[in-house]
């Protein structure tokens, strides 16, 4: 399955597309999830593509990777930082 390039993929698509490289068994469902700024207490709460056989902190881990490389945040394993108390840290 190729998403379409000429508009925004629906649900259903995105998860068809997941689930083709998903072992039998493991189901690709949304979930909302949300990551706190540890400085200012700024909370970044969007939907995203995981899996059954993901545990907590993969589906975390999926929600941080977008946070850096889609909007400037900063994620460490021990510190999340929005982009402006990202910018104001030495």
């Amino acid at each position: 399955m190729t998403l379409p390039t000429d508009r925004p993929a629906g649900l259903l698509e995105l998860l068809a597309q997941a689930e083709l490289d998903l072992p039998p068994g493991i189901e690709a469902h949304p979930s909302q999830i949300g990551v706190f700024c540890d400085d200012c207490g700024h909370t970044e709460l969007h939907d995203y593509i995981v899996n059954t056989g993901m545990t907590r902190a993969e589906r975390l881990d999926v929600a941080r990777r977008h946070l850096v490389e889609q909007d400037g945040w900063s994620c460490t394993p021990g510190l999340d930082l929005c982009p402006p108390c990202h910018r104001a840290r030495p």
